[in-house]
């Protein structure tokens, strides 16, 4: 008798991150990407910074596990947020994020 072992893997990362902006929100979205045989746990959310650089959320998209976004892949961001340290973005300019699972 013979025993086949599958090996759990790090979830790929999701993709098709996009940013919506309106007039006191910026909404982060992704697509779920496959767990590779682990549940993905939670996602982090990294927003560009002024400078270039990424900072993650951690105001609004902070401790988002997978229960709560498991049919709505997204996290808001209030605008307000964005303005100061350490993101420094002037209202008006292009919003970029990356999303790790």
């Amino acid at each position: 008798m013979s025993t086949i072992l599958r090996c759990a893997y790090v979830p790929e990362m999701p993709t098709n991150v996009q940013t919506t902006i309106t007039e006191e929100f910026v909404k982060v979205s992704w697509k779920k990407p496959d767990g590779n045989g682990s549940p993905v746990q939670y996602y982090q959310v990294y927003i560009k910074q002024n400078d270039g650089s990424f900072s993650q959320e951690l105001n609004s998209c902070i401790g988002m596990t997978i229960f709560y976004l498991l049919d709505d892949v997204y996290c808001v961001v209030p605008l307000s947020e964005l303005a100061v340290s350490p993101y420094n973005l002037t209202i008006g300019t292009s919003i970029y994020a990356k999303v790790l699972a």
